[in-house]
């Protein structure tokens, strides 16, 4: 249906995937629809809902500067594209560029802020999670996602749910959604096969289960495992190319992943891998 209206006018994938999602929930209703922005948001495809429910700006750094800028400010710019006259606007935690340009931006529109520090915040407990914001006063579990910044990322959650009346949850129901967070491929958590003995980190022993690992727990990867990985930048955008700089391990890894058709080198790596970006291995 989407091409059929389009017609011969240019438009890209996402674009026409956008509107073929936008398409497809506007078919099938549901009680909310989280719209995630594809790259920057101004000119992002998804920027075109003039009454959201509310928006939620996340911590800005620095990525993506081909299509956004070579500064935090510049891309601070893009991002708060998002933000619309009279809606509340979430904003975790921020670099100080990102904090001035997003709240110029949001007097220019009229949107309100509801800031991190300020307005709401999520800290480390003895139960996980402990959130504070204008009304609610909780003590949640720990996200079931991995790493410190995921506390300000689930804060940021509840924050938007806090500011909208019309859903009414309990402590309960968050501590479940908390609790069954689940992101495959991106953050996906490995309970088997042959990559474990490779990408494993040392979460603390009273821990056993990575998913209960404290989320301030410093994880620590094998210190001789480098991965490098082409990122979107790169002149062969989406490369499936890993390089592993451990002797030892690569006829390993080449065994455990040669079957998704992923290439493997070690400190050989060709020429044209040469600008990819360096990463340590971490889970």
């Amino acid at each position: 249906d989407c091409e059929r209206v389009n017609g011969e006018t240019p438009i890209t994938f996402f674009e026409i995937t956008t509107a073929a999602a936008f398409l497809a929930f506007a078919r099938t209703p549901a009680d909310a629809t989280l719209l995630e922005v594809g790259l920057g948001g101004r000119f992002d495809a998804t920027n075109v809902i003039d009454r959201p429910a509310a928006t939620v700006l996340t911590p800005i750094s620095i990525d993506h500067q081909r299509f956004l800028g070579n500064t935090v400010a510049a891309i601070a710019f893009e991002k708060a594209g998002i933000l619309k006259p009279g809606i509340a606007a979430v904003v975790g935690p921020q670099p100080a560029d990102a904090a001035d340009v997003i709240a110029r931006r949001a007097g220019e529109v009229g949107a309100t802020l509801y800031r991190h520090g300020l307005d709401w915040r999520a800290e480390p407990s003895p139960s996980g999670l402990r959130y504070e914001g204008r009304r609610w006063r909780l003590d949640l579990p720990a996200p079931s996602l991995l790493g410190r910044h995921q506390l300000d990322n689930a804060g940021a959650a509840i924050a938007a749910l806090e500011g909208l009346p019309r859903f009414r949850l309990d402590a309960a129901s968050l501590a479940q959604g908390l609790r069954q967070i689940d992101w495959p491929a991106r953050l996906q958590h490995l309970t088997r096969g042959p990559l474990l003995s490779l990408l494993k980190p040392g979460p603390a022993p009273q821990s056993p289960d990575l998913r209960t690992a404290p989320p301030d727990n410093d994880y620590q990867p094998d210190p001789d495992i480098v991965v490098r990985l082409r990122t979107l930048d790169s002149k062969t955008p989406f490369a499936r190319t890993v390089v592993l700089e451990a002797a030892s391990e690569i006829e390993r890894l080449r065994a455990a992943i040669r079957r998704h058709r992923t290439e493997v080198w070690g400190e050989d790596a060709p020429d044209h891998a040469s600008d990819a970006e360096l990463y340590r291995a971490i889970p």
